[in-house]
């Protein structure tokens, strides 16, 4: 679960220096347009309450201190009335942070709860089913577990299920995603989110890795491609931790390679297929860390040359192409030190990819 790669003992600047970036791209990219509308349609009650209530609760304190002169430096001692209006104005200020205090704990107090209702009813559906339905009862109890933010008791058994055939690849690819990204994104009930242990993501990016470099991401018949979802659809987490985005770009190659190169073609009418494609693009162009960015540089252009261009293409792969190698030819030019597994991945795409 631990056996992080092996990188060169120089010390890791680049790293370090991207740390900072790391944390406002963190707060950037979970603070979209799209997620503020959204975290404004959950909670437009509360900040009537803030606007409507504790502004101009406070507002009124203020001004009452203002005009009374109870800060002039040459008013002198502080009379009766300029106590009695202080006292007016810290009790307004006590009684909306009160009032605004109780609302947010209550509001947080029955989100959780209503979260919870919500997976204990799922819980109690599942003993409906029959007792040797073991995969059906996994594949409800794993995510379960996520959703009520046991990540860390999903991750420890996971592994040991899949060994066993107790859960479909689709449910793991799932739970994985959830743990990677879920810190990334909004939750479900109410559009807050918590961010996931970067250890317990870490150890799922991990596990990634080992199913995809074991072939059991892709399924020939009936065609199927399991891997997260919010990279499989062309997205790159930039928000991850350094390993983490190290496990999934090596994941992403060998799922590539675990099936013939014309299984892909197949797929795609002899174009550049969608995955990994669009995902590569993504982390060339938006990650922080160099060494990421050239590494994801080095896959895309093998992944080109191993496609080359063919008449009768449709606009949408035509674009993709172009995109690609836009992105290549940007940043082909700072590639930076990268471990020698990803020239090896590269060189097995460009030259030694069944056909």
């Amino acid at each position: 679960m631990n056996n992080f790669p092996e990188w060169d003992s120089r010390t890791r600047v680049d790293q370090r220096l991207s740390e900072a970036a790391l944390r406002l791209a963190a707060t950037t990219d979970r603070i979209g347009v799209r997620n503020v509308w959204q975290y404004l349609r959950h909670n437009w009650p509360y900040l009537l309450l803030f606007f409507f209530i504790a502004v101009p609760m406070y507002w009124i304190a203020a001004a009452l201190t203002i005009r009374s002169k109870l800060y002039s430096p040459f008013g002198g001692m502080p009379t009766s009335d300029q106590v009695s209006i202080f006292q007016t104005f810290i009790g307004g200020g006590l009684a909306t942070a009160a009032t605004l205090f109780g609302a947010l704990l209550t509001r947080s107090h029955n989100r959780r709860e209503h979260r919870r209702l919500q997976l204990q009813a799922v819980l109690e559906s599942l003993k409906s089913l029959p007792e040797r339905e073991i995969k059906g009862r996994m594949s409800g109890v794993f995510p379960a577990m996520v959703m009520l933010g046991q990540q860390n008791v999903a991750l420890r058994a996971l592994d040991e299920a899949v060994n066993k055939d107790f859960l479909s690849m689709d449910t793991v690819v799932w739970i994985i995603d959830e743990i990677l990204n879920s810190g990334y994104k909004f939750s479900r009930v109410g559009g807050d989110g918590d961010f996931i242990d970067t250890g317990v993501a870490d150890e799922a990016a991990s596990l990634l890795h080992k199913y995809a470099e074991n072939g059991l991401l892709t399924q020939t018949s009936p065609r199927d491609v399991w891997f997260p979802g919010y990279f499989f659809r062309g997205n790159w987490n930039r928000t991850m931790t350094f390993y983490s985005k190290d496990f999934t770009l090596r994941a992403s190659a060998h799922t590539l390679l675990s099936q013939e190169k014309g299984w892909w073609s197949k797929a795609a009418s002899s174009q550049l297929p969608d995955f990994p494609t669009k995902t590569w693009i993504d982390c060339a162009k938006r990650d922080f860390e160099p060494t990421i960015r050239s590494a994801a540089t080095i896959l895309l252009d093998a992944l080109i040359t191993s496609f080359p261009e063919s008449p009768g293409a449709s606009k949408e792969k035509v674009q993709l192409r172009n995109s690609a190698k836009k992105a290549v030819a940007k940043r082909k030019r700072r590639i930076t030190d990268v471990p020698q597994e990803y020239h090896e991945l590269a060189y097995k795409i460009r030259n030694k990819w069944r056909r």
